[in-house]
């Protein structure tokens, strides 16, 4: 049986900012993965890898400089503003900022229903009932559609915000940092929330996170950001019980681990110095100057992102001199 086509394939996305000492500022470089239909990917990576900049650059709020991104197929990179507009219904965001997100002059009932409204989607009456049914689905009361967004705590409305980010209907949703915003106690709540509308829904996510055990519970894959670029790829299982590339390891070294945990504790490894300069950015690989394994041809040549033997048994995708090609 042949495989079903990924619902998003992204080859050579870059972003560039102005011009450096050197040239150009990349916030995002030759990025490459693909996502398939009601799947969620992972991505991770500490501040100033370029996760967020890499999502809004996805949905075209970030115009990219260089790249593809095809849905089901069509490059959206290359549509004008007014050919994208169809397809904005079946991209959405959620951000991190549930209050900041929501206009505080309207009602919940207006922000939810706004996006049905752009779109034309239903009567008046038609676009009424969605909204409580949205309501329902996010789990808050049909009161709410009168209320304002500062009379919610930022749980309920981080659930607002994935009420109007559901609205269309769409087949991917970025998520960006959802829950970093909110207390412990809630943040199982919104991700387990995010969970069923994914099963029920069949949505794919693009789920953003700096929190590695927030990842884990949500994510099928995992694509690992280091300086505007993915470094490793994996199933979420196989990267946290055996990380190849070193800047991994030494992420998942900073986990604490919990007794009875299936995956194993990592030794905790040092990562000392800064990103490299992004106007200037080095030769070879960009993480060797921090890595605690980097060897002469690190610093040379920069290792792209292939599928390599990370073991006897397994291959991945990794850009890392420290694994052979796969063939």
């Amino acid at each position: 049986m042949t495989a079903a086509p990924p619902l998003l394939e992204v080859e050579g996305l870059t972003k560039t900012y102005g011009q450096g000492r050197a040239g150009k500022v990349f916030a995002l470089a030759d990025v490459d993965f693909s996502l398939n239909k009601g799947e969620t990917l992972g991505v991770v990576g500490e501040s100033g890898s370029g996760k967020t900049t890499l999502g809004r650059t996805l949905l075209r709020l970030t115009e990219p400089s260089a790249g593809r991104v095809r849905v089901d197929g069509e490059d959206i990179a290359a549509l004008s503003l007014s050919a994208l507009k169809p397809l904005r219904r079946r991209l959405q965001i959620i951000f991190q900022d549930p209050f900041g997100a929501l206009n505080p002059r309207h009602t919940v009932g207006k922000v939810i229903g706004e996006p049905l409204a752009v779109h034309g989607v239903g009567s008046k009456a038609e676009r009424a009932a969605k909204v409580r049914d949205l309501l329902d689905a996010v789990g808050l009361e049909p009161d709410a559609v009168d209320r304002y967004p500062h009379e919610f705590s930022g749980g309920q409305r981080q659930r607002i915000a994935i009420a109007r980010a559901i609205a269309l209907e769409p087949d991917l949703v970025v998520a960006d940092e959802p829950v970093s915003a909110l207390d412990v106690s809630i943040q199982s709540q919104i991700l387990n929330l995010i969970a069923d509308l994914r099963r029920e829904r069949g949505i794919a996510f693009l789920f953003i996170s700096h929190d590695l055990s927030v990842v884990r519970h949500v994510s099928d894959r995992v694509a690992v950001m280091y300086f505007g670029r993915i470094v490793e790829q994996a199933e979420t299982d196989a990267l946290f019980a055996s990380p190849a590339h070193p800047y991994t390891v030494a992420l998942l070294s900073a986990v604490p681990h919990v007794a009875g945990d299936a995956i194993p504790a990592i030794e905790r490894v040092a990562v000392t110095g800064e990103l490299p300069d992004p106007s200037n950015p080095p030769p070879g690989c960009p993480f060797a100057a921090r890595c605690p394994k980097a060897m002469d041809v690190c610093r040379q040549d920069r290792p792209p992102l292939v599928r390599r033997n990370v073991s006897e048994r397994e291959t991945r995708d990794v850009a890392c001199h420290l694994f052979e090609g796969a063939g």
